[in-house]
């Protein structure tokens, strides 16, 4: 899992995210032009997921998980952390000084590089159960997430952490990597409010608490994947040496050979840092 770029508040690069819908932590500065990447063309629309919808749009149940995302409650999140359905602002009203305040944090998940080879050389029907199982795999880590990561924080100069009672997050998914290699990958964009379990108030949350978890996250991903392909499939996995001489477990026969063609950019990253 990476973290990617800021999402800055103000502008109209949220519409990005919306336009021609068919990994470090990135803090998300209000309307930043960058986020446009999300939605490329071609992609799916973004979904909503996370505990904290039930916060939204003035009653339970506004905004369910699964629901669309449209252009306009995008532009209420990232533009003005607000309400998606109400545009109410959302805890304190951002400041419009020289730096953007923090919109939110795109997560981003990817599964071994097999997977991705599997799904691409695969029938409509296999493709799509892949495409569930990185699904359900976002929605597990998410949700544990939820449980032991998302924090906010409280008193004077932030001293005391308090848990959330979930998160507002959408979920986009891609399908390929910038250089055109087959990668599914998700990039969930996590507003930067959530309500306090204490008080129920929209605080911000505790970015310096979170990227510790990134290893982490992105573990629990892949493990998730892993279990779920095996169990659908029957797959066995095996380790491997990876691009840069980390040890990756990819899918018994997916040559490697195969995988390394497919992996392009991280070859062009790897070749450029030496």
């Amino acid at each position: 899992m990476t973290m990617g770029r800021p999402l800055k508040m103000g502008g109209n690069g949220w519409k990005y995210l919306t336009e021609s819908v068919t990994p470090d932590v990135g803090e998300i500065e209000l309307g930043a032009d960058s986020a446009r990447y999300y939605a490329a063309p071609g992609t799916p629309p973004g979904r909503f997921l996370g505990r904290g919808l039930e916060g939204l749009g003035g009653r339970p149940g506004a905004v369910r998980v699964g629901d669309e995302v449209s252009s306009e409650m995008l532009h209420n999140m990232l533009a003005r952390l607000a309400d998606p359905v109400t545009a109410e602002v959302l805890g304190r009203q951002p400041s419009t000084g020289k730096r953007p305040p923090v919109a939110g944090f795109d997560l981003t998940f990817s599964p071994p590089k097999s997977v991705s080879v599997m799904w691409a050389m695969a029938d409509r029907g296999t493709k799509t159960v892949i495409e569930d199982i990185c699904h359900q795999a976002l929605s597990e880590v998410v949700g544990w997430a939820e449980d032991h990561v998302f924090r906010t924080r409280t008193g004077a100069q932030g001293i005391r952490h308090e848990e959330v009672r979930g998160v507002v997050a959408s979920s986009w998914m891609h399908y390929e990597s910038r250089d055109g290699d087959p990668q599914l990958h998700h990039h969930v964009i996590v507003l930067n409010r959530a309500q306090a379990t204490s008080d129920g108030r929209w605080r911000t949350l505790d970015s310096r608490g979170l990227h510790p978890w990134v290893v982490a996250l992105s573990e629990r991903h892949v493990g998730v994947i892993e279990d779920l392909m095996t169990e659908r499939f029957g797959v066995a996995w095996d380790q491997r040496d990876a691009v840069g001489g980390d040890l990756k477990r990819e899918i018994e026969g997916v040559a490697p050979d195969l995988v390394a063609e497919f992996s392009q950019r991280r070859a062009a990253i790897e070749a450029a840092r030496e």
